[in-house]
């Protein structure tokens, strides 16, 4: 089993509205040369949070931090629904129930990237008081 330090949130920096796994999966391992998604859980417009890599596998989302954290990606740039916040929120609660050490973070605290092109000040406070 892993040891699971971070949590952390990305967004896919892309508007095409119909986003899912499967096309991130596509588009990782087409342009990027992946065995496959990056992510572990991604977040559509609608809220529905799909599965990526499973989470005992290192994951392909921040370099130098894949082997001990958890990548979740909302689908967008920049424009989120109220539906992905629920299920982000939903998700973060039930990642702090396996990975109780874990800390949250944005991408753009690791890489020059603005993702996940929101301030995570507040998911950050959610997450600490639940």
């Amino acid at each position: 089993m892993r040891k699971i330090e971070k949590l952390i949130i990305h967004c896919s920096a892309s508007t095409y509205k119909d986003q899912d796994a499967a096309w991130i999966d596509k588009i990782h391992r087409e342009e990027r040369g992946f065995s496959s998604i990056g992510y572990h859980a991604f977040i559509r417009y609608d809220g529905v949070v799909e599965a990526g890599r499973p989470e005992w596998q290192a994951g392909a989302h921040c370099q130098g931090r894949n082997s001990t954290s958890i990548g979740v990606c909302l689908a967008g740039l920049r424009e989120y629904t109220e539906a992905q916040m629920v299920s982000l929120r939903s998700l973060l609660i039930e990642l702090k129930r396996k990975y109780p050490d874990a800390t949250l973070h944005g991408h753009c605290e690791f890489s020059n990237k603005e993702c996940p092109a929101f301030d995570v000040t507040e998911i950050k406070k959610f997450y600490l008081e639940n």
